[in-house]
């Protein structure tokens, strides 16, 4: 309540308290002070109730985001998955029928919200085995957070303190000797020579060129502050002695930056093959080794991983890196093929190992749709073959009466294959469109191919096997994830999924 408002509930009370203390004269004026106390003691209560409950501001209870499936205590949120299906249309599966303006069906999203849920659960499914707590899978986070921070820091320190203005690109243009409407000039002719033309944008390659020289420049500024503040002890004697024949490679410290150790293996590794007799070379690839850990330093100490954006690429990679541990360190191992099984196949799948069968073939090839026409119907009426491919075709086999000799199916293309396969030998099969013009042939001969050996396919054989078993105990081990993980879909969202096809908005 205001002042005012407080003001005007003291005279009223001021009011009533009179009445109650006068001489009541009347039994009628003593009911009037009654009526009035009542009145002021309901407003009283009603006026202090409310302040009371602005001050105490009680906080509304966030209103939960909308999910569309709970996978044990994971919620897939509506909006995450209208987003998701919406990037479908660059997968290769659907990227085809939507650009061909078909309708991506209900039943695809439950399909597809099928998969999210069995990647949920195989999620759950390897953090409960505890991999993710493993050194191997900590390396590869903390790597990937690292690379993020990096570039976070870059931006920071970087990017967004290089600044280039008008005076500057304009001593830059000066340079190169091209006034501000030459400039101006170059970058309307940009817009009609296309986007690929970056001679026509002086002002752009410019600045382009100004940005590259003051990002160095402050690099070595930034480096020079962090090495100023840091506390670096290199090790004479022992970058004096050292080599890659040194026992104590892996124990001799060369520096310490900070507290931390690099010892003369770090270097070895870095040189990575270069002569380590060079002290230059030595020297400056400790230096690196120095920024390296500098830079590693503090780009962990500026907090990054507070920020959404970062926060939601580690979370897509460490997910991308457990699905792949599921596969890998789950499922895989319980995938046996043995030498029976692969023989057992090779030997009831014949026709799956054999070469291509090859054809004898001649050919006739012309220019023209008409002329190829007009030589099929002399062919059929009996024309020789081998004389008309001496006298009209244009391939250099017309010296030989048009004969290609043997040609395995797989160098032919399908339709010629497939009329060669239904054709007898003496047939005519054609005419086919080629690149340059149009052929007639003729089938003289076929030749079944031959069974592979079995060393040679055993490989694929074995792989194949093995893919076919290991989608089969995929399945079967999701299928008892669902059994022991409680998985809810939120039926009403799924039918009012809201998906807008590429290019409308």
């Amino acid at each position: 309540m205001n002042i005012a408002g407080q003001v005007k509930v003291y005279r009223l009370f001021s009011r009533s308290w009179r009445v109650l203390s006068g001489s009541v004269r009347s039994i009628r004026a003593m009911k009037a002070g009654m009526v009035a106390t009542t009145f002021l003691a309901l407003f009283l209560f009603v006026s202090f109730s409310t302040q009371a409950r602005a001050s105490w501001s009680f906080k509304k209870k966030k209103k939960e985001e909308p999910y569309i499936a709970r996978v044990g205590n994971v919620d897939i949120k509506l909006a995450d998955f209208e987003a998701a299906v919406r990037k479908l249309h660059t997968s290769r599966r659907v990227g085809r029928a939507l650009t061909e303006g078909k309708s991506f069906e209900k039943q695809s999203f439950t399909k597809y919200l099928d998969e999210l849920i069995d990647n949920e659960l195989m999620v759950i499914e390897t953090e409960r085995m505890g991999l993710d707590k493993e050194e191997g899978f900590q390396r590869l986070m903390r790597n990937f957070k690292l690379n993020i921070f990096l570039g976070e820091l870059k931006r920071e320190e970087i990017t967004e303190k290089v600044k280039v203005t008008e005076d500057e690109i304009q001593a830059e243009l000066d340079k190169q000797g091209i006034t501000a409407a030459q400039a101006e000039e170059g970058d309307g002719a940009k817009k009609k020579a296309g986007p690929h033309d970056t001679t026509s944008r002086p002002r752009q390659l410019a600045i382009r060129n100004l940005t590259r020289v003051k990002s160095k420049a402050r690099e070595v500024q930034f480096f020079k502050e962090l090495k100023d503040r840091a506390s670096i002890d290199i090790k004479e004697k022992a970058l004096d002695l050292f080599s890659s024949t040194d026992k104590k490679l892996r124990t001799r410290v060369v520096a310490v930056v900070d507290g931390e150790k690099i010892m003369a293996i770090d270097l070895l590794r870095e040189l990575k093959g270069k002569s380590q007799h060079d002290k230059k070379l030595l020297r400056k690839t400790l230096d690196n080794l120095i920024l390296h850990k500098l830079l590693d330093k503090e780009a962990f100490s500026r907090g990054y991983e507070s920020l959404p954006r970062v926060q939601a690429a580690i979370s897509k990679y460490k997910k991308k890196r457990l699905l792949d541990a599921f596969n890998r360190r789950v499922v895989l191992p319980l995938v046996k093929v043995d030498e029976k099984e692969i023989r057992q196949y090779y030997d009831s799948n014949p026709e799956k190992f054999k070469t291509a069968p090859s054809y004898k073939l001649r050919m006739i090839f012309v220019g023209d749709e008409l002329e190829v026409a007009a030589i099929v119907s002399e062919l059929k009426r009996g024309a020789d073959f081998g004389f008309l491919a001496r006298e009209r075709s244009l391939d250099p086999t017309k010296d030989k009466m048009g004969e290609l000799g043997w040609v395995p199916a797989t160098r032919l293309s399908g339709d010629i294959t497939a009329a060669a396969a239904r054709a007898s030998d003496g047939d005519l099969i054609g005419p086919f469109k080629m690149k340059y013009g149009y052929s007639v042939m003729e089938r003289l001969g076929m030749r079944p191919g031959d069974l592979k050996p079995y060393d040679s396919v055993r490989d694929d054989i074995d792989r194949q096997i093995g893919s076919e078993k290991f989608l089969k105990i995929h399945k079967r081990y999701l299928d008892r994830l669902r059994e022991t993980v409680p998985v809810k879909i939120n039926k009403k969202a799924l039918k009012n999924v809201m998906i807008i096809r590429p290019g409308e908005g």
